[in-house]
C-alpha cells in the first residue's frame, strides 16, 4: 500500500512540477523565428494541464486565424493537445477552410514511435499519424460536401491520393 501511495504522489509532484508555461514560452520563442507569434492568448497553469484561451495567431505581422481554446494535458504515459475552434482569417478563405472545430494530437508511451492527430471541422474529418523517426505524415481526410467544390484545387497538390473511402495525403519532412 505504501508504495502504491508513494507511486501516486511522485506522479502528482512530477505532472504538476513540470514547467508547463516555461515549455509553453520556448516553442512561441520558436514560432517567432518562423514569423509566427500567438498573441492576446490568456494563460491558464493548472497542476495536470495547461490551457490557452482567444490567441490569435499572426503570420509575418497578419492575423490568419483565432483559436478560443488549447488545452496540454502532459501526463507521463499520454500526453495529449486538444485544440478547439479555430477561426480563420477571411483573407485565407480560398486556400483553407474558415472553421476547424477541433484539432487533437496524442503522443502516448503504447505506440512510442507515432503521433496521432484527428481533426474536424467544415472541411470534414481528418485522421493520421506522424512518424517520430520516418518524419512521415499520412493523414486519410472525408471530405465534406460542401467543401468539395473548394477541395479541387487541393486536390491538385501531388502530395494528395484520391481513395475508394476519399483522401490520403502523405508529406515527408
Amino acid at each position: 500500500m505504501k508504495i502504491l501511495i508513494g507511486s501516486i504522489l511522485f506522479f502528482i509532484l512530477l505532472v504538476g512540477g513540470l514547467p508547463k508555461k516555461n515549455i509553453y514560452y520556448f516553442i512561441e520563442h520558436k514560432l517567432i523565428d518562423k514569423n509566427i507569434q500567438l498573441v492576446n492568448e490568456k494563460i491558464d497553469d493548472k497542476l495536470f494541464s495547461f490551457s490557452l484561451s482567444s490567441m490569435d495567431i499572426l503570420y509575418n505581422q497578419i492575423n490568419v486565424a483565432k483559436v478560443e481554446n488549447i488545452l496540454i494535458s502532459p501526463y507521463l504515459f499520454s500526453n495529449t493537445i486538444e485544440i478547439k475552434k479555430i477561426h480563420i482569417n477571411e483573407i485565407l478563405k480560398n486556400t483553407m477552410p474558415s472553421k476547424i472545430e477541433n484539432i487533437k494530437i496524442v503522443y502516448s508511451l503504447l505506440n512510442p514511435l507515432n503521433v496521432e492527430l484527428s481533426a474536424s471541422g467544415d472541411f470534414g474529418i481528418i485522421e493520421g499519424t506522424i512518424g517520430i523517426f520516418t518524419r512521415l505524415l499520412i493523414a486519410k481526410i472525408q471530405i465534406s460536401n460542401s467543401f468539395k467544390t473548394r477541395f479541387s484545387v487541393l486536390s491538385q497538390n501531388k502530395n494528395i491520393i484520391k481513395t475508394k473511402k476519399g483522401y490520403v495525403y502523405e508529406y515527408q519532412f
